[in-house]
């Protein structure tokens, strides 16, 4: 029987896309869940179906596109790897970032409060039966943590930290995920989630212990607006006791993630400055 040859390995995303090609298709990414959120929003009038439909249609199905056309599949190519260090740690991570980022969002909004009139949308979107329910959770605690963290940590960071090391990608990426929300009445407590959430997928290689962190913030948020509903947007100093609350709680949570079992992003090979595989 002739030798046949195996065809060649087709090159993985890292290897034939540029740092500037994968931040630009990151940023096309978050223009078109936008571009979509609007669209769903202006059918179905609910704030949380179009979570649902905008990162399914614009973000997880092309990036499980990219990943099928370079060969590998998306849990591969984005470092989703599970383990019980990533579930625990980011679970225990999202609990214990969640006090000191309102700390921080509150003093943003001492800054720059909120309008009424996003106060009223909130408060007028918030869920209230059982269904709204249902797609308030799958879509703050799931699907945009999902479509988050795969194009600010997954692709931006990784695309950032080939040129700029990890504490110039780790600014640049919070930074920007703080201002892609325009929400600047929370911008300190969402550049700080952002840091937190890049220190993660340093520390454990795996985009699994930022997305379960951001997940359970978010839950943790929406659980406290839906019960504070009538009360959103009144002042609201922070007492001494939930400063030093916060304080204990970014203590624990500095020790938590040093803790945690380092690998970097990329197949757990360190990717710096020097990298040459993109």
């Amino acid at each position: 029987m002739p030798f046949e040859p195996s065809p060649p390995r087709r090159p993985t995303l890292w290897e034939a896309w540029s740092p500037w090609q994968l931040a630009l298709y990151a940023v096309l990414l978050l223009g078109a869940y936008m571009f979509w959120q609007v669209v769903v929003y202006d059918l179905t009038n609910s704030a949380f179906v179009p979570v649902l439909a905008a990162g399914l249609l614009a973000v997880i199905l092309p990036c499980l596109g990219a990943s099928w056309w370079h060969g590998q599949s998306l849990v591969a190519t984005f470092d989703i790897r599970a383990g019980v260090g990533i579930v625990l740690g980011g679970l225990a991570a999202g609990v214990l970032a969640w006090l000191p980022a309102s700390v921080l969002a509150e003093l943003s909004s001492r800054l720059r409060p909120p309008g009424p009139e996003y106060l009223d949308f909130l408060r007028d979107h918030l869920p209230t039966s059982t269904t709204d329910r249902i797609a308030a959770f799958a879509a703050v605690g799931v699907m945009a943590p999902v479509v988050e963290e795969l194009v600010f940590r997954g692709l931006l960071y990784r695309a950032a930290r080939s040129r700029w090391g990890v504490g110039g990608a780790t600014v640049i990426t919070s930074l920007f995920f703080g201002i892609a929300h325009w929400e600047p009445w929370s911008l300190f407590g969402l550049v700080g989630l952002g840091l937190v959430m890049c220190w993660l997928y340093e520390r454990t290689g795996s985009l699994l212990a930022p997305i379960l962190a951001h997940g359970v913030h978010n839950v943790l948020s929406l659980t406290i607006m839906t019960r504070s509903r009538d009360t959103l947007g009144e002042d609201r100093a922070a007492s001494p006791l939930v400063l030093l609350a916060a304080v204990v709680s970014l203590v624990l949570l500095v020790m938590l993630v040093r803790h945690l079992r380092p690998g970097s992003p990329g197949n757990a090979n360190p990717v710096n400055s020097s990298d040459d595989r993109y």
